[in-house]
């Protein structure tokens, strides 16, 4: 996916999307935001959600780690752009800005280490120049990269300017180091052709779809003359639109609604909205197992076992369907309890309940 610069960097806010950018990155592991540098046992797991062991090297952090430091804190943090842990003498965490005196001399004396500070995405110019200069000083450096690291908000607001801001989707034909064979590059294309569609289908849009020229054994830069640039001949640059290939699209190919029969067992038709339903093999066994037992026979002769035909469309259930009149449509499935009758969630034994998380 190709984003706009412009609405993802906006000028009056220029580090409310992305927070910091970097000539090479020096260690993603070393300042991984959820470690606790504070202990010093072995086996020592990081503080965050996932417990992940922490690496030998990483207990023996030249950087101070005081009782206020905490890589997590700030937005710009979580994405890397506080002193890491390598840094002698810098408090863990803490951001340093480069100085307009930093970056020209990142520019003009590139250093191996890259740019021992963290750029602004206001300095965008600077960090391309800085970046191309690094590159072109050909440092013994296992990869040569470079890195604008953001932190968007999961919010409805910054959901849809990432929408809005989507230029074009793109792919490759390459499988791996290999070109794909012709039925997968075919079958690839296609499924592409789709999802793009259906993309403009359900936001109202007309985004594009571009075939990538690729070659993974030469860093492409360009293509020109009917044969790929070298990164290196193109001044260290890609020039992506020189090797992006418009494919056209019948806006009309788009995921079809599937159908299935979905039932429920209430005592009057009260729809399926928030409700639990069944497939038939499921909902009798319910009724004649939990249901009729447990509520005895007038309750369960009193009842009404419905069918529905729900038409639902296989997309992201994350992102609500909409109609004509953009009003959001009822589809997919919500998070789903495991848990019978007399059950509790968290509990155990035969009617141990999950969490719907879960």
């Amino acid at each position: 996916i190709i984003l706009n610069s412009e609405q993802i960097i906006p000028s009056e806010n220029p580090s409310k999307y992305v927070q910091c950018m970097g000539v090479r990155d020096t260690g993603s592991e070393e300042r991984r935001c959820d470690a606790d540098f504070s202990g010093k046992k072995a086996g020592r797991k990081t503080s965050g959600k996932y417990k992940l062991e922490i690496r030998d090297h990483m207990g023996k952090c030249k950087c101070k780690y005081t009782k206020n430091s905490n890589t997590c804190k700030s937005r710009a943090e979580v994405v890397g752009c506080g002193a890491k842990c390598t840094e002698k003498g810098k408090e863990c965490g803490k951001i340093t800005w480069c100085s307009s005196k930093d970056l020209k001399k990142a520019i003009q004396s590139p250093s191996k280490t890259g740019v021992p500070c963290a750029i602004h995405p206001k300095n965008m110019d600077e960090f391309i120049q800085a970046t191309i200069a690094w590159n072109k000083a050909n440092f013994d450096v296992a990869h040569r990269e470079n890195e604008l690291d953001a932190y968007i908000e999961e919010t409805d607001e910054n959901q849809q300017v990432i929408i809005d801001s989507i230029e074009c989707f793109v792919f490759t034909d390459y499988c791996g180091s290999q070109r794909c064979d012709a039925a997968v590059s075919k079958a690839l294309q296609k499924q592409m052709e789709r999802a793009t569609n259906d993309f403009n289908k359900m936001y109202s849009k007309s985004v594009p779809l571009y075939k990538l020229l690729v070659n993974p054994h030469v860093n492409v830069g360009a293509y020109r003359n009917g044969e790929i640039v070298t990164w290196e001949d193109n001044d260290y640059t890609s020039d992506l639109k020189s090797l992006m290939v418009k494919i056209d699209l019948d806006p009309s190919d788009v995921t079809k609604p599937v159908s299935m029969y979905t039932y429920r067992v209430s005592a009057n038709i009260d729809g399926i909205a928030g409700k639990n339903t069944g497939d038939i093999k499921g909902d009798n066994s319910y009724i004649s197992g939990e249901f009729c037992p447990k509520y005895g026979d007038d309750r369960c002769l009193n009842s009404i076992v419905t069918q529905y035909k729900v038409d639902y469309l296989p997309l992201n259930p994350i992102i609500p369907a909409v109609d004509s009149d953009q009003n959001v449509l009822e589809r997919g499935f919500g998070n789903y309890a495991l848990c019978n009758p007399g059950g509790k969630v968290g509990g155990s034994g035969r009617y141990r309940c999950t969490k719907c998380s879960d």
